[in-house]
């Protein structure tokens, strides 16, 4: 019986990813929990690392030892911000110790945090405007 071995090469030195969390507009997300996970060709995970994005969106983490990832590695970054979640992928390679993996949500963030609430907060702002008009045309009379 012949049994065939997988070879792997071990991560040429420490890896870095780093990338943006935003929306499907560009607009980055503040405050998202990211994880990296540096998963092997089984699809286990070999090592994590956990951040949250800054208010550029800008996440950063570092795998210092070599035995935390190996050339051919997939880097899985999963986003979470407000109880969605998002990924994407690349894979670890030697000779480019800095990888950026960008995550893009299928989302536009609404500036009042969602289209309802900005529907509220504009109506109610119609209404005191048109009952200060109101009251100060009837002292007129």
């Amino acid at each position: 019986m012949v049994m065939l071995s997988q070879t792997t090469v071990a991560g040429d030195g420490p890896k870095v990813v780093r990338g943006y969390i935003w929306d499907n507009a560009g607009n980055p997300l503040e405050d998202a929990d990211v994880t990296v996970n540096i998963r092997n060709p089984d699809n286990s995970i070999q090592s994590t690392q956990s951040t949250s994005s800054n208010s550029a969106g800008f996440y950063s983490v570092i795998f210092l030892l070599f035995s935390e990832w190996d050339d051919g590695d997939t880097i899985e970054v999963v986003a979470t911000w407000n109880s969605n979640q998002d990924s994407n992928t690349t894979i670890a390679r030697n000779g480019q110790p800095v990888q950026y993996v960008n995550v893009s949500f299928p989302f536009e963030i609404d500036e009042f945090g969602s289209t309802e609430l900005g529907i509220v907060i504009a109506g109610g702002a119609v209404g005191a405007i048109a009952v200060v008009l109101l009251v100060s045309g009837r002292r007129k009379r």
